[in-house]
């Protein structure tokens, strides 16, 4: 009984349901994850839900996390030009990994992550014929940038070890990066194969990527689960000035979720994708 009374409470306090029923309160309020595991694409995709690790550290879950590439394929942020829009620079894929790495080192030691690993999936980004960014994930397994075989035997192995009762991945929305998409893709077969997930009442699931998601873009039904209100980026239009970023993210030096603009009252959220019962 104290326990069930513990876990109703902290449930309360970690987030406001909205776009959802009471019943969802209620399915969840017996459910006491000891160990969360995120499935991620790339160093920083957690600062993405960084309320939810902060909560979760202060109610005593233990957190573990999977990046299937290094992210060497990014970009330097280097800061805004003249018209206030942001400007990037360029490394080598050996020198980016390199400091996306000690970045994420920093970084997951603020955000309570217990342990890590980096699968090694290369970082390509994938364009389409005007050399814009493809979302087609179709398309991107099509290529096989990514050893489908490799990211699979990585992700079971540690939902085999971790045991968790929470699995936490990405968007596969109509405007959502092709590495998300791929990365949850690959999750949510894995889980209805039922090669990870087998934990009793567990649940799958994924990360809102704030505006991406909408009326207008928005093709998934899903139950929001929204954090406390943290402060986020505005348009880069709004301000010529930056000042790092308060929290963990701040580690991410060479990319924009290290650094602040004007301050904006938003709301992280995540969505259940889907949950096993006992």
């Amino acid at each position: 009984m104290k326990t069930s009374k513990y876990l109703f409470a902290s449930l309360l306090g970690l987030c406001w349901l909205s776009a959802c029923s009471h019943s969802i309160v209620r399915t969840h309020s017996n459910l006491a994850p000891a160990s969360i595991l995120l499935v991620l694409a790339h160093p920083d995709d957690e600062t993405m839900i960084s309320e939810f690790l902060t909560k979760w550290h202060q109610e005593g879950h233990e957190v573990h996390a999977i990046y299937a590439t290094a992210g060497e394929g990014g970009r330097v942020f280097k800061g805004l030009d003249g018209q206030n829009q942001p400007t990037f620079g360029k490394l080598s894929p050996s020198r980016m990994s390199s400091k996306r790495l000690k970045e994420l080192k920093k970084a997951a030691k603020g955000f309570h992550i217990r342990k890590y690993e980096v699968i090694g999936a290369p970082d390509t980004p994938l364009r389409d014929t005007l050399e814009r960014p493809s979302r087609d994930v179709h398309l991107f397994f099509e290529k096989k940038i990514w050893d489908l075989s490799k990211i699979e035997r990585a992700i079971t192995t540690a939902a085999q070890t971790i045991d968790p009762t929470w699995i936490v991945t990405m968007s596969k929305d109509q405007d959502t990066h092709v590495h998300h998409k791929a990365i949850r893709n690959i999750v949510e077969s894995l889980w209805n194969q039922r090669k990870i997930g087998t934990s009793s009442q567990s649940l799958l699931l994924a990360i809102d990527e704030g505006t991406r998601i909408d009326e207008t873009l928005g093709t998934e039904e899903k139950h929001l689960w929204a954090s406390q209100t943290v402060s986020l980026p505005k348009a880069f239009a709004s301000s010529s000035k930056i000042r790092k970023h308060p929290g963990p993210a701040k580690h991410y030096k060479t990319q924009m979720a290290g650094y602040l603009l004007e301050p904006l009252q938003t709301t992280q959220h995540i969505y259940l994708i889907d949950q096993r019962a006992p």
